[in-house]
């Protein structure tokens, strides 16, 4: 994969189409290199949308977890295009959400069970073939953390 750190991102906007998912928190990092969702942007229900239009040469530019980045790159250089990363975005978190239907003991209960499957090895059972063994292992150790309450 090439790195290239000449381009100005700021200038994305002018020259590329980017694609996101509809309401994706992601939508600042790419308003922060002159992106909206009126120019210069295709909007798609599901990530593996912006994967097909990539593919298909319909767009340019997309945010892309590295975990995927050979398979993706496999897929492209079949087409003899090489994924060349610009930036990477380093801040990105996940987050689960529960109603305010849920007591703070089941949502407790919810997340012991979580981190009982990565210590258990059923959660490497279900992710293994679908992810890299290297976030398979970030999770399994994230799980051995002792918990910090605020």
């Amino acid at each position: 994969m090439t790195i290239l750190t000449a381009i100005d991102l700021a200038e994305l906007h002018r020259q590329y189409i980017a694609c996101e998912t509809r309401d994706s928190r992601l939508m600042d990092h790419w308003q922060q290199f002159g992106f909206n969702p009126e120019r210069h942007m295709a909007l798609t229900v599901r990530k593996a949308q912006c994967i097909e239009l990539l593919l298909q040469q319909r767009i340019d530019l997309l945010i892309w977890n590295e975990y995927y980045e050979d398979q993706l790159q496999q897929e492209l250089t079949k087409q003899s295009t090489e994924l060349v990363r610009l930036a990477a975005i380093e801040d990105v978190r996940l987050y689960l959400a529960f109603s305010l239907d849920h007591s703070e003991a089941y949502i407790q209960r919810w997340q012991h069970a979580l981190e009982q499957s990565y210590r258990d090895g059923r959660m490497r059972a279900l992710y293994q073939g679908t992810y890299p063994e290297e976030l398979i292992e970030r999770l399994e150790t994230f799980a051995q953390q002792p918990v910090q309450r605020d």
